[in-house]
């Protein structure tokens, strides 16, 4: 499976900006935090402020990409 996008919640980000994110699963997935950069694709500001967006994800190195992909499993099954 191959996964290009991550969609964050509360992020500012202009379109287009590239970012280095972070991601701090926390003690229940036992992942340790883990970043990748990313490309800021699209932006949603809702009545209330509150800020969705949509990262293309642009380079992750092989031992953060093996976090995330632990990450995605483990996380999908409660989808």
């Amino acid at each position: 499976m191959c996964y290009k996008g991550v969609g964050v919640s509360g992020l500012t980000a202009e379109i287009n900006e590239s970012k280095t994110l972070i991601v701090a699963p926390g003690f229940l997935l036992e992942i340790e935090p883990f970043s990748f950069q990313a490309t800021c694709r699209w932006l949603k500001i809702s009545e209330s402020g509150e800020i969705d967006s949509g990262f293309e994800i642009t380079f992750v190195s092989s031992s953060d990409r093996a976090k995330l992909q632990k990450m995605i499993q483990l996380t999908s099954v409660f989808l």
